[in-house]
């Protein structure tokens, strides 16, 4: 494969050799940070060692999702520079999780249940979660990752693509405590 989209809200850390986990999967075989992207939440980035951090920011362009930029077309309804009034209940944080794999022109797209962990993949001899996934099939052109993504230098609230929702992870000064 020549580039893999990740978007997952919760990770498990990447194997001791490099080769069973999903994150590793964005290492193996890859050539450029240019190429491979990863979407996750910012407290599961944060729980990652540092030098597992290092080492996906070397070979992934890594993405959190932009509370903000996703209210912004609400904000722009009301016309006015309060914030908007949203129910305690309502949706927020990122819950999807889809994989996009770049072979050539041809893509696939592998999206439902199944977060980036070892869980969800049954990869390292671990207890596996029962999940249920779908595979599409489809051209890069049109459902590629860079087509996912949207054009990355425009800055018009009403172009598409998930960059308008999304803002570059950058990792805790020091190091973040885990709670186990």
């Amino acid at each position: 494969h020549s580039r893999l989209m990740v978007i997952s809200p919760f990770l498990s850390d990447l194997s001791s050799k490099r080769d069973k986990g999903v994150l590793d999967q964005l290492l193996h075989k890859r050539t450029s940070v240019e190429q491979n992207v990863l979407v996750s939440r910012a407290d599961q980035l944060d729980a990652l060692p540092p030098d597992s951090i290092t080492e996906l920011q070397a070979m992934a362009r890594i993405y959190v999702l932009d509370d903000a930029a996703a209210y912004a077309d609400q904000t722009a309804e009301t016309g006015a520079d309060a914030p908007i009034e949203r129910p305690v209940d309502s949706l927020s944080g990122l819950h999807a999780k889809v994989y996009v794999i770049e072979d050539g022109a041809n893509v696939s797209v592998v999206t439902g249940s199944a977060n980036a962990t070892a869980a969800a993949w049954g990869r390292g001899g671990e207890t596996t979660n029962v999940e249920f996934v779908v595979e599409l099939h489809g051209a890069r052109r049109t459902m590629g990752i860079n087509a996912l993504l949207g054009e990355e230098d425009s800055t018009e609230s009403t172009s598409g693509g998930l960059l308008r929702i999304l803002k570059p992870y950058h990792p805790p000064s020091q190091a973040v405590e885990v709670d186990h």
